[in-house]
């Protein structure tokens, strides 16, 4: 259960940070 929290988690991210790059 942890790890998909912490793959959404990680999706969130890469999607906030892709308009940045």
């Amino acid at each position: 259960m942890l790890e998909c929290v912490y793959e959404i988690k990680l999706n969130g991210l890469e999607y906030l940070l892709k308009p940045l790059r």
